[in-house]
């Protein structure tokens, strides 16, 4: 899912290109790794009024290049949305189950 990523790294701000031209403005929740090694990351739009959460695979290389992947299995999703839950309601801990 990469087109053209720029970061303004104080905000935590990514501005995305579509390949049509188009750019969307979006906020870096977090990025968190898993259990599994993988890294996940969290996205929310800036400019549209919505609080929908957008989450994907991270990675990135080793010249500090990084990209997403989109998601395509249920479960990974599920787990990975728990994880992200889980940190803004740390009071509520349900990966460990998911795990298991």
């Amino acid at each position: 899912m990469r087109n053209d990523l720029m970061v303004d790294t104080e905000e935590h701000i990514i501005t995305f290109t579509y390949e049509n031209g188009e750019t969307e403005n979006l906020y870096v929740i977090g990025i968190l790794t898993a259990k599994n090694g993988q890294d996940y990351i969290a996205l929310m739009t800036v400019e549209k009024d919505t609080d929908e959460v957008f989450v994907y695979r991270y990675i990135e290389d080793e010249d500090g290049e990084f990209s997403f992947e989109n998601i395509d299995d249920d479960a990974e999703l599920e787990m990975a949305s728990v994880l992200f839950d889980e940190l803004l309601n740390p009071t509520e801990p349900d990966y460990d189950d998911l795990e298991e």
